[in-house]
């Protein structure tokens, strides 16, 4: 597998990391609970006059209109930025108060932090706002609580555009010039989404969690369809080593099998390799086979084992030169060699 898809960053859907069931059954309800009394008591306080002015101009003026469009908004589970906003604001007291808690499904902080500690990025993108992204990761079920500081990024429909679009994908990974698209790994529980991720060149697999849609078989055929983040590690770890410039197992063997045929085939070092002790001791050991001093003064030839004539007794030997005549050890040898050829 080429290091460029090896994955870098784990971009993830709300809809793989709690129950879709969370959304529509606790948070979108107690959001439409707590709109009457925040309308009336901060309907022209500056902190909610910001999400006030984010509606169309027809909503802004009236109290009763402006909670009409939210309500057939929720109702029809429209997806548009201001209402995201709005939501959040409206969750945030229901979080910090402890009526309102993430429940993450078993496998998901678990993992968190386990790709955080081998240095993934881990990044959000999600059709809620980044606020409401950020209630949802700070209070959750899980021990401790907060895991917003395992997160390096957060996206939604307003900074990043909308999940079915690959030109969505392309902007945020255009955030990251040092990460490749392919080293993105989206993983949603919406199909279409995930379609839009893979046409931007990144990854994408579908999470299939319980109490989602059952998966179409023609999806499961095209798709890489799992149901728990626990099915991606090892195919994560394989990837993140690859990223790192290590090998898997048959590309090691590979590689310790072609280095033992390059050993078998060496050849021996020649004295040209050696250092000036070997060739020393090499000259040295030369010479002690040529001749060898004798205890009465003379010298004893010794041939190789194998080589042409016999060994010459003592006597045969040329007598070695008395003191003072001048005579060399090289006078000696050449001798020696004269002989020898006689």
């Amino acid at each position: 597998m080429a290091a460029s898809t090896a994955v870098q960053v784990v971009l993830l859907d709300i809809g793989t990391v709690c129950p879709i069931s969370f959304v529509k059954d606790v948070l979108f309800p107690h959001a439409l609970k707590a709109l009457p009394e925040t309308v009336k008591e901060q309907w022209d306080k500056p902190e909610f006059k910001v999400y006030r002015d984010a509606f169309p101009a027809e909503y802004q003026e009236s109290q009763e209109a402006f909670q009409a469009h939210v309500v057939d908004l929720v109702e029809r589970d429209v997806k548009v930025s201001y209402l995201k906003s709005l939501q959040g604001y409206l969750w945030e007291e229901g979080y910090r108060s402890g009526q309102i808690k993430a429940p993450l499904f078993p496998d998901v902080a678990p993992m968190l932090a386990r790709w955080h500690g081998q240095g993934m990025k881990l990044m959000i993108y999600s059709s809620g706002s980044v606020a409401a992204q950020k209630l949802l990761f700070k209070y959750t079920n899980a021990e401790p609580s907060d895991l917003t500081m395992l997160i390096s990024d957060w996206f939604d429909t307003v900074n990043a555009g909308l999940k079915t679009e690959s030109a969505s994908y392309e902007k945020i990974a255009s955030n990251y010039p040092g990460v490749l698209p392919s080293q993105f790994l989206f993983l949603s529980d919406n199909v279409a989404e995930v379609d839009a991720a893979i046409a931007a060149g990144m990854q994408s697999k579908v999470i299939f969690r319980e109490g989602n849609a059952e998966v179409p078989s023609d999806v499961r055929e095209r798709l890489q369809v799992l149901e728990t983040f626990d099915d991606l590690e090892g195919d994560l770890n394989t990837k993140k080593l690859e990223a790192l410039g290590k090998r898997d197992r048959s590309e090691t063997e590979e590689v310790e099998q072609e280095a033992a045929g390059k050993e078998e085939a060496a050849p021996a070092p020649s004295n040209s390799d050696k250092t000036k002790e070997e060739e020393a001791a090499a000259e040295d050991g030369h010479k002690d086979k040529k001749l060898k001093p004798l205890d009465d003064g003379k010298a004893e030839e010794r041939r190789p084992s194998g080589s042409a004539g016999t060994n010459r007794t003592e006597a045969e030997l040329p007598a070695a030169p008395s003191a003072g005549t001048g005579t060399t050890i090289s006078d000696l040898l050449n001798e020696v060699e004269q002989s020898n050829g006689n």
